[in-house]
């Protein structure tokens, strides 16, 4: 295809093309975008099974992905290794350890319209914190110049502070002004649906469900604690240590974390949320 003049010119190969073009046994709507679907899909870099995706709103293209590791890392064809493969784990089982999942999250996020409900995801995946961390988080508990989030009573009934990556602080400023105007310091960040409660766990699982069913992932075997796997995993294929993720993801034991080991090479460097990876 040429584009002259903002003109578009096209060059026919054989007469079915042109008949198509013209009308007569022309390609519809839905074949059409699984076709574009199938081109992206071409570009997968997954050494088990590659997928194309295109996302269309109002019969328009809006954008494609396909199947690869983060902008910078190394993919699964160049490494010419499979972990899932390696590790025999059956599909749809696991998926958080797979390379290109923070690609997917991306995706999972960037379908999700409600910016309360976006945050919420953000928070969970950016930071690493366990759902029932977040739920009963302060507005007080954000810390901006210090990039971190005051988790109080965690699981291990102690206190500790999370990653605040810089791309999750524009989500929740976002929030804030467009669902929030009024919240002061010691509200809750997220309230729940009736007066003085915080949003609870369930809730929080239903938007992750929906937004996997509105993406195509439902059946990926993801669940809420899928977001806090993938960044254990995106931090030590980054090249962070484990003692390093052991503290930013608040193991009481190093022994939680070892499972990492056999996921990526640690090289020992400050820990930045993969949410703010290219």
């Amino acid at each position: 295809m040429i584009v002259v003049s903002g003109t578009v010119k096209l060059e026919v190969s054989n007469q079915s093309t042109y008949n198509r073009y013209m009308g007569k046994d022309r390609r519809d709507k839905i074949n059409y975008y699984l076709d574009l679907a199938e081109v992206v899909a071409q570009r997968g870099t997954c050494l088990r099974r590659n997928y194309g995706a295109v996302i269309v709103k109002n019969d328009e293209v809006i954008s494609s992905g396909y199947v690869g590791a983060p902008r910078g890392r190394q993919n699964c064809s160049d490494m010419g290794v499979c972990i899932r493969e390696k590790m025999m784990i059956p599909r749809g089982e696991r998926y958080e350890l797979c390379r290109s999942v923070h690609a997917e999250m991306n995706a999972i996020i960037d379908s999700i319209v409600n910016p309360k409900h976006k945050a919420q995801i953000v928070l969970l995946y950016s930071s690493g914190m366990r759902v029932g961390e977040m739920c009963p988080l302060h507005c007080h508990d954000i810390h901006r110049k210090e990039k971190h989030i005051y988790i109080a009573h965690g699981k291990n009934g102690s206190n500790r502070n999370a990653i605040l990556a810089d791309r999750a602080v524009k989500d929740l400023i976002t929030y804030i002004h467009e669902c929030y105007k009024g919240a002061q310091p010691k509200d809750w960040l997220f309230p729940g649906q009736f007066p003085g409660t915080h949003v609870c766990e369930q809730t929080v699982a239903n938007i992750f469900a929906q937004a996997l069913a509105r993406v195509g992932l439902a059946d990926k075997g993801y669940t809420l604690h899928s977001l806090r796997h993938a960044f254990g995993l995106h931090l030590y294929d980054a090249g962070y240590n484990l003692m390093e993720i052991k503290e930013a993801m608040g193991h009481k034991s190093l022994s939680s974390t070892v499972v990492y080991l056999s996921l990526g090479i640690g090289n020992g460097r400050i820990v930045k949320s993969p949410y703010d990876f290219d």
